[in-house]
């Protein structure tokens, strides 16, 4: 199509980073503030992967260049921006919004969003007559030192004027002592197609653009008649420019301030080394840049800070979402998907009058033990815990066959709450004196089942260890893991006790009561006298609930967050506290609701309380598959950054100009066979002024040339190729040459061709046109 034979035949390259939360693509000058090993996260700073950007980044924006002075002297200069220590944070814009994603700026010159800096090799004296009226190009901006620069002040004059002019209007212009000669060549919805001494491109009304070497700003573009008719006003040029140590940039006649910078000069205009302008916010009514916008550079306007995107969206689909809900007024359940796919509600806790208990669906039945090797009756609820989450199931003891009868018919069943999967131990002959256990083999792991009185089994895995809050691994990699304060316990401290966060060996005898941290959580924890572990349960919970450990973040942390439900005291009803994050986080969030909070770590993971019941809040977690990373780049005015969503196995796209060192540009009679054979080709002109083309024409649309080689517009207009006012721009496959591209771009005359030519070179501004292998453009 024409996407691909553009990318076939340009000299445009891209750079393809895996990731695994989606994609991002800058179209134009610019640069990502990312690297492909290093992203950028929540709380972190903007700078943490850039310190600076320089000509290799933005070679045209900030280009090392030349100031001659008018005896001939010069002074190079080189220009980069150092880029401040503003973090990514997460919260409300205005009092009543609802919370997103920003670059937090400050108000403090001492703390600016950026720096622009203008480094001299050897001191410049703009004051003397030789400098003044002299051209000096800032940030992609020409301007002339005017006469009056003065020992304090360097002052700088662009041109500003501003014209009407309708379709195929003409208008000369003198700018900063230069003659442009601009052309109105047609309309295209909002956007106007200029030629400005022979530069064709187009500008969007609203924006601005450089055509020419003239910054052109399209103040208002009308079109009517499918764009054959319009008028656009245009202002060309910029305004007077004030620098002044420790001032504020100012402009105009007035000398206007620019809110939120400030001038450092190393020296003084008759002896300048160096420009600082330091950019922050001007209030802090305006000191947040979210997600989806950007900060356009206020002294030049060349640039901007664009804040394109959270990877994954907040509650993008990617994520898995986690659901904390009630059922009546008692029960507490979790809904979530294993990493199998298997979706459910795991029902974990009671609320009789204020004291919760973890059972299934009942204050007093289906209990759910949370420590390996617990004695369960049936239709109570234990786990199969090898100490592995990807292995461990939690299952309902649906049946207990002990009958003491002497046959070898005994046996336990395991019902899989997530799977629905049945398990059966290994029939053996149940003695109560003797013969009490029997296996059971699950994922390839084998289990002792020890039967007792009741009946009542007890399910171990032989590893010496003892399984607390068996975690299950869940849809994207996390765990999720069930707990309580859990007593009655007689774990000697020799042993290994496995925990969600990781293995404890060994505590202090703590008769009263201590803590012991094992990864990102604290546990509290209780011994008797011999030392022996009697009592567990997460810091400072009291009531049973959710624990939901990440993945290992960037700084190779294993963080948690946990939901304890909660009980209305007034009515006794179940509910569920704020969730608690071991990791860096944003802390609770106001919304637009009164009745919702917002939440969000180091890592990502989202939760949203909802207090819309008041005695029964419920939370919902989203958690991402990748730890979440933001897009964000520096861009030159006339770029774009897009982005696509979050789907594993997608690349980060960055272009990258390639330099083009040799002569590529051939007249048709230039092309020899073994060029065509060998190249890839972009062929400008109709078939009257190019042998190639019409070369091509003839053998795909049965056109026969004159005499001379060529074929003229009467036959494509009789062949209903191309008619008056039109152009065309199609792709042609292994027609010169197996596997070789020919792109031609090509009008009725050559007006048209020249549209064409401002179509083809802006293509990213006309992908609803340019589809397919063809496109027919009309021109007038």
């Amino acid at each position: 199509d024409l996407a691909a034979g553009m990318a076939s035949v340009g000299k445009e390259s891209t750079l393809n980073v895996p990731s695994s939360a989606g994609s991002a693509s800058i179209s134009g000058e610019g640069v990502m503030l990312d690297t492909e090993g290093t992203k950028l996260y929540y709380g972190d700073q903007i700078n943490k992967v850039r310190d600076v950007v320089t000509s290799s980044d933005l070679p045209t924006l900030l280009k090392k260049s030349t100031f001659t002075d008018d005896d001939g002297n010069n002074y190079d200069y080189t220009q980069f921006i150092e880029l401040g220590s503003n973090a990514f944070t997460f919260g409300q814009p205005d009092s009543g919004e609802d919370p997103v994603m920003y670059i937090a700026m400050n108000t403090d010159s001492s703390h600016p969003l950026y720096t622009g800096e203008v480094d001299f090799n050897k001191v410049v004296d703009f004051t003397v007559a030789a400098s003044k009226g002299q051209s000096i190009e800032l940030f992609g901006k020409q301007y002339t030192v005017s006469s009056d620069t003065t020992t304090d002040k360097l002052v700088l004059y662009g041109s500003a004027n501003e014209v009407s002019l309708q379709k195929g209007d003409e208008k000369t212009v003198e700018l900063g002592g230069s003659s442009y000669d601009i052309k109105v060549i047609g309309f295209d919805s909002d956007k106007v197609v200029l030629s400005v001494n022979g530069n064709i491109d187009n500008v969007q009304q609203g924006h601005s653009k450089t055509i020419g070497g003239v910054k052109i700003y399209a103040k208002t573009v009308s079109s009517w008649d499918n764009g054959n008719q319009g008028v656009a006003t245009l202002q060309l040029g910029s305004q007077k420019l004030t620098l002044e140590n420790n001032e504020p940039v100012m402009v105009g006649d007035n000398e206007d301030q620019v809110d939120g910078t400030k001038v450092e000069f190393s020296g003084t205009p008759d002896a300048l080394s160096s420009i600082k302008i330091h950019v922050f916010a001007k209030d802090s009514d305006h000191n947040k840049i979210k997600v989806g916008d950007k900060f356009e550079d206020p002294v030049f306007g060349t640039f901007d800070v664009d804040f394109a995107a959270v990877n994954p969206a907040l509650k993008d689909s990617s994520r898995d979402e986690i659901k904390l809900r009630t059922s009546g007024d008692h029960k507490a359940y979790v809904t979530f998907t294993d990493r199998y796919g298997n979706t459910k509600d795991v029902y974990f806790a009671y609320d009789n009058a204020g004291t919760i208990s973890t059972t299934y669906d009942s204050e007093t039945t289906h209990k759910v033990e949370l420590v390996e090797g617990a004695a369960a009756a049936e239709d109570e609820y234990i786990y199969l815990a090898p100490a592995d989450d990807k292995r461990t199931h939690l299952v309902k003891v649906k049946n207990i066959h002990a009958d003491d009868d002497g046959n070898a018919d005994d046996y336990a069943e395991f019902y899989d709450v997530m799977s629905g999967v049945t398990y059966k131990t290994k029939e053996f002959n149940y003695n109560a004196t003797s013969s009490k256990t029997t296996t059971l083999t699950v994922d390839g792991k084998q289990y002792t089942v020890t039967f007792s009185p009741g009946p009542k089994v007890a399910v171990t895995y032989d590893d010496s260890k003892t399984v607390v809050y068996p975690a299950m691994e869940a849809a994207k990699g996390e765990d999720i893991a069930l707990f309580s304060d859990i007593t009655g316990l007689n774990i000697p401290s020799t042993s290994k006790i496995v925990l969600p966060t990781g293995t404890e060996t060994g505590w202090a005898n703590a008769t009263s009561g201590s803590t012991f941290e094992v990864g990102s959580l604290t546990y509290y924890y209780k011994t008797n006298v011999d030392g022996n572990l009697t009592e567990i349960k997460v810091n400072a919970t009291s009531y049973p609930g959710v624990l939901i450990k990440e993945e290992k973040d960037t700084s190779n942390a294993e963080n948690v967050v946990y939901i304890e439900t909660a009980d209305s005291t007034s009515s006794h009803k179940m509910g569920y506290a704020a969730p608690v994050f071991t990791g860096a986080n944003s802390g609770a969030i106001s919304t637009s609701s009164d009745d919702v909070t917002d939440y969000i770590d180091y890592y990502g993971t989202f939760a949203e309380k909802d207090s819309s019941t008041s005695d029964q809040p419920i939370v919902t977690v989203y958690y991402p598959d990748n730890q979440m990373y933001f897009t964000a780049a520096l861009l030159s005015s006339d770029a774009t950054i897009s982005t696509s969503g979050a789907t594993s196995g997608q690349t980060i796209t960055y272009n990258e100009a390639v330099p083009v060192t040799a002569n590529i540009a051939l007249l048709d009679s230039e092309v020899s066979s073994d060029i065509k054979a060998s190249e890839n080709l972009i062929l400008v002109g109709g078939p009257a002024v190019n042998s190639l083309v019409a070369e091509l024409f003839a053998s795909v649309y049965n056109l026969t040339p004159d005499e001379n080689g060529k074929i003229y517009g009467a036959q494509l207009k009789q062949a209903g190729i191309l008619q008056e006012g039109q152009a065309l721009i199609q792709v042609f496959n292994d027609k010169f040459a197996t596997g070789k591209t020919a792109l031609v771009v090509a009008g009725y005359d050559a007006a048209d061709t020249r549209y064409a030519c401002s179509v083809l070179q802006n293509y990213a501004q006309h992908t609803d046109v340019l589809t397919g292998e063809k496109a027919v453009l009309t021109t007038q």
